[in-house]
């Protein structure tokens, strides 16, 4: 039973990640200074920036199910590495957003997206023993 809810409090942090990325790229599409309007003309986005939203968007989702499915031990490693990779990458988009004008309300969402990496991280780290 305990390590059923550690991995609902993982896939609970994952499914937290992703809606936390949708208010990311709702925030994000009304300040011009981030992303431009694309009626403008100045919004040329290439297929890898693309596919990098894509797989910010769907891995959260996907961790999550596999957060409940997998077993212990691939369980554990899969959130710590996705866990360490989500948060070097909001540490990265918080430095850049500091430079780059974005709101405090989007630097807060970055931070929050931040903290919940973290979370993840030190859930999977905390993972529980399993008797033999």
């Amino acid at each position: 039973m305990e390590l059923l809810r550690w991995k609902t409090r993982i896939a609970v942090l994952w499914i937290i990640h992703m809606v936390s990325f949708s208010a990311y790229l709702i925030l994000s599409s009304v300040e011009p200074k981030v992303m431009p309007a694309p009626q403008t003309g100045s919004l040329q986005i290439s297929e890898g920036t693309k596919f990098g939203w894509v797989f910010l968007f769907c891995v959260p989702w996907i961790m999550a199910w596999l957060s409940l499915t997998l077993k212990d031990a691939a369980n554990r490693w899969t959130n710590f590495v996705f866990g360490i990779l989500f948060a070097a990458i909001l540490i990265l988009t918080l430095i850049g957003s500091f430079t780059g004008g974005a709101s405090a309300a989007l630097q807060f969402n970055i931070f929050w997206g931040f903290v919940v990496s973290l979370l993840i991280i030190w859930y999977a780290w905390k993972w529980p023993k399993q008797e033999a």
